[in-house]
């Protein structure tokens, strides 16, 4: 696989996985059917910004990794590729807490309408929980940020130089002997404009 290869490969996995991540978190994880004493509420749904808000600072991250990885020079392309990938480590860690216990993970929710703190009294109040298919969506978004992440870290160093060196070395032109006619001719200009006439040795 050819360098510039591995590294579109990366920022794009990079770009793929924050952009998971970021519009699984905007929808609704968990439909909570729940029992409110003197409430005719009988559902209650539960976006990932309420179960898992950490998730939208954390795709826009690896946004910010992948706009520095793209200009940065080969020693800070190590630590912002091991920073992409502990990114998306977080993102998988933040969404299996979620997914693994919605009851908990929602429990902020839950408080804002019943007005109870205790965990219990409100996992009580939960009859049924459907999953939606969004968190899974966001822990593949953070599987992706990892992978890619570990993609650029093992790459890296056969990426092409991020800086362009179109304009690095300066050339000199200096005059040939087949241009001296051209530069005689100023000078008998500049003779001319002086009083001077230059046929006259």
């Amino acid at each position: 696989m050819s360098p510039a290869r591995s590294r579109s490969i990366s920022l794009l996995g990079l770009v793929l996985g924050g952009s998971l991540t970021l519009a699984a978190w905007s929808q609704v994880w968990f439909i909570f059917a729940v029992a409110l004493p003197g409430s005719s509420a009988d559902s209650l749904s539960v976006s990932g910004q309420q179960v898992a808000p950490a998730l939208s600072a954390l795709a826009l991250s690896v946004y910010a990794v992948v706009a520095a990885l793209s200009l940065a020079q080969r020693f800070a392309r190590v630590a912002l590729a091991l920073v992409a990938a502990l990114l998306g480590c977080a993102i998988v860690v933040t969404t299996v807490f979620a997914l693994a216990n919605p009851a908990a993970a929602s429990g902020a929710t839950f408080v804002k309408l019943t007005g109870n703190t205790s965990l219990a009294s409100v996992t009580s109040l939960i009859t049924s929980t459907d999953v939606s298919g969004f968190g899974v969506m966001a822990l593949v978004g953070g599987v992706v940020v990892v992978c890619s992440g570990s993609f650029a870290l093992a790459t890296l160093r056969r990426w092409p130089s991020g800086s362009s060196r179109k304009f690095d070395t300066a050339t000199v032109v200096t005059p040939s002997s087949d241009d001296s006619s051209a530069y005689r001719n100023v000078d008998s200009w500049d003779l001319l404009s002086r009083g001077t006439d230059p046929t006259i040795e």
